[in-house]
């Protein structure tokens, strides 16, 4: 954590860039507990125009705790590649991943993905409803 931390000081933008690389690298692992410390690592370090494409593929696989920390990782980094990642994953995802990732689009007051709250708006599952209400609200 000290070395992403000090990776992240001002005027340290290739030092930064760097160690997300080699965080990122860290995600193709098969370890699970690897990837979850990467993704706490990554929350810190991923520079405001990073492509997330190795974060946003978690979101796809089948192992439930790797898809939540993925998604909270995304949220918590909060650029517009993470959110486009967000939104990108909300369509094909299971309710309880789309409920979170609504809620993360949501506290970040997500204007992009109004559309998709909308559409949410009307669904069968009473959660996601909320959670597409809640996403609507901010506006």
């Amino acid at each position: 954590m000290d070395i992403t931390s000090a990776a992240c000081a001002p005027g340290r933008n290739r030092d930064r860039e760097r160690v997300t690389n080699l965080l990122m690298g860290l995600l193709g692992s098969e370890k699970a507990e690897l990837k979850i410390v990467a993704l706490r690592l990554l929350e810190r370090s991923v520079p405001p125009a990073y492509d997330v494409a190795p974060i946003a593929a978690l979101l796809k696989g089948s192992d439930p705790i790797l898809r939540e920390k993925a998604r909270a990782a995304l949220a918590r980094i909060n650029t517009e590649p993470a959110l486009q990642a967000l939104r990108a994953a909300l369509k094909g995802s299971d309710a309880d991943l789309q409920y979170a990732i609504l809620d993360a689009l949501a506290e970040a007051k997500d204007a992009a993905s109004v559309r998709e709250a909308s559409e949410m708006a009307n669904h069968p599952n009473a959660r996601l409803r909320l959670a597409a209400a809640r996403g609507l609200a901010w506006t």
